[in-house]
């Protein structure tokens, strides 16, 4: 039986918004339906109920920082306090740092959020998330120090 709410002019609708979030992000047809697989086990919106569809633009909005609502730990919105929105811009500018000392560019570090986190880019982590990062850098910064 279908979801109440599950009327074909909000399934269309549904579908437009995640593919706008989808290029907005930047995401490439692999990545997207990547995305839509580790959410639901479906690689197409197109084969997914209204719940599945909004569990995909739950996570999208929230990879976007599209509205509050979706936040729920991620880069605050524009209307934020700017003592959080400062301390998430402090630990990008450490990973930033680190990795620059290392030699290593900004694909290794987002290679490092996508094994650790399965997310596609460190600027989409969580606050947790960026506090594990920058303790992984800095661990594997200490090594490399000794090792010299």
């Amino acid at each position: 039986m279908p979801f109440h709410g599950d009327t074909a002019t909000r399934r269309k609708a549904q579908l437009a918004t995640a593919h706008v979030i989808a290029a907005r992000l930047g995401l490439d047809s692999d990545t997207y339906r990547d995305l839509l697989e580790r959410l639901t086990g479906k690689r197409s919106m197109a084969k997914m109920d209204f719940r599945e569809r909004r569990a995909v633009l739950d996570e999208l909005r929230r990879l976007s920082g599209d509205t509050a609502r979706h936040m729920r730990g991620t880069v605050p919105p524009p209307g934020a306090p700017t003592g959080v929105r400062e301390e998430l811009a402090a630990m990008i500018a450490k990973l930033e740092a680190i990795a620059a000392e290392l030699g290593y560019s900004w694909a290794y570090i987002d290679g490092m959020a996508k094994r650790m986190f399965h997310v596609d880019r460190a600027q989409w982590c969580t606050a947790e998330q960026l506090h594990k990062l920058v303790a992984a850098l800095s661990f594997h910064q200490r090594r490399k120090r000794r090792q010299a």
